[in-house]
């Protein structure tokens, strides 16, 4: 997915400003530097509980044993592991890039560095170029 379909597919679920964020690769998408394989969305609890008695998502467990809801390509979560990550932070402190919150780049080369996986040095090797140019 490259970022205007990102955009599209975020703006698409009318999801409340203040009420969630933008995490993981897409954030990658969005700086242009790689495509995206879905949409990982942190949210506060009013709207979780709203997304998990609607009927239109899937409940899952994530690769770090986090509570998911899925559908289509696209993962939301109510807490985001490893880490003693605040959602309700990520979501205030998330930057707005064509009216969409991102998580804040910070918090995910912290995710990232905690999660450590393959693609994860790949990513942190990605984003710090970026934002050292």
């Amino acid at each position: 997915m490259n970022k205007i379909e990102l955009i599209q597919k975020t703006k698409e679920l009318n999801f409340q400003t203040g009420e969630y964020a933008v995490f993981g690769s897409a954030l990658l998408c969005i700086w242009g530097i790689r495509d995206s394989k879905d949409i990982d969305i942190i949210v506060n609890k009013n709207l979780w509980e709203r997304c998990l008695t609607s009927g239109e998502w899937t409940s899952g467990k994530a690769l770090s044993g986090a509570d998911k809801l899925e559908k289509e390509n696209i993962e939301i979560f109510r807490e985001w592991n490893p880490g003693k990550f605040d959602p309700n932070e990520l979501i205030k402190s998330a930057n707005i890039i064509e009216d969409v919150p991102f998580v804040d780049v910070k918090y995910l080369l912290e995710w990232k560095k905690l999660m450590g996986r393959e693609k994860d040095i790949s990513d942190i090797e990605l984003i710090e170029g970026y934002l050292n140019k």
